[in-house]
């Protein structure tokens, strides 16, 4: 089953999942987006659209571009989030195989993985910004000689690091009023909530989990939630760098209050 969506897909609550003309490849997507709440905004239906078709799966060599391979995984991470709370799906192995289109992007065309953060724009904030900081992750902890399971976890931590706030993301990229004390709360406490999500979706990749709980430390001990001290950084960049956190000796400490076993 390959068919292209005629309009945008939005969540139960309104949150952007997928965008026009996404090909959903399987009945299992299908189900996945009912479970969590699949709605089409009534102007963007009514507009006049194509009959949807069914795509030939051929391979092309456009297929292989880093920025066609980065888009499919802008739009099927959304619906791995989306449905992180789904017994019936595996989580690990859905965001392990957006891990490997990630490194596949980057192993064959770095300047082009790396260029994607600025040319693909579409598709919601949260999820492009978890893409994003996956892709610069990955390509500098290729540079660093980790090992590829290691390289694989720190992506995958990168997808997953604001799973507890992608709802709240959406609505600070459009805010324009200083932050409620709600609101500070919720992004003070992220790196904790999400790693108790993804323990609850049966994650138990221990670098996985250390990097989504540490994304936020700093070298001086300004970060949070645990204002670790003295990390050793291995992964550096003046975004907000996943790999910061590969080497951070006290990481452990604040995993075990997080009942990380």
């Amino acid at each position: 089953m390959r068919a292209n969506m005629p309009w945008p897909i939005y969540d139960r609550n309104g949150t952007f999942l997928i965008k026009k003309d996404f090909v959903i490849k399987s009945e299992s997507q299908v189900e996945r987006l009912l479970a969590h709440g699949a709605y089409g905004l009534v102007a963007e239906m009514w507009l006049p659209v194509e009959k949807p078709t069914v795509v030939e799966v051929v391979s092309k060599p456009k297929d292989f571009s880093p920025f066609k391979i980065l888009e499919d995984v802008t739009s099927r991470l959304a619906i791995t989030l989306a449905n992180n709370d789904n017994p019936d799906v595996n989580f690990t192995d859905e965001i392990m195989a957006l891990v490997e289109d990630i490194q596949r992007a980057c192993f064959r065309d770095a300047s082009e993985a790396l260029a994607s953060l600025f040319v693909l724009e579409k598709g919601s904030y949260s999820i492009k910004h978890s893409v994003d900081v996956a892709v610069l992750s990955g390509l500098m902890a290729g540079k660093s000689g980790l090992e590829a399971e290691s390289h694989a976890s720190v992506i995958a931590a990168a997808l997953t690091m604001n799973l507890a706030m992608i709802g709240l993301q959406e609505i600070l990229f459009q805010q324009d009023r200083p932050l409620t004390e709600e609101q500070k709360k919720q992004i003070f406490n992220h790196p904790r909530q999400s790693v108790a999500m993804l323990q609850q979706a049966n994650v138990t990749d221990r670098l996985w989990l250390k990097c989504v709980l540490a994304h936020h430390e700093k070298v001086n001990g300004t970060g949070y939630p645990s204002k670790f001290f003295r990390i050793t950084v291995s992964c550096r960049s003046t975004v907000d760098c996943i790999g910061r956190s590969l080497l951070c000796p006290n990481v452990t400490e604040g995993l075990s209050s997080t009942s990380v076993t």
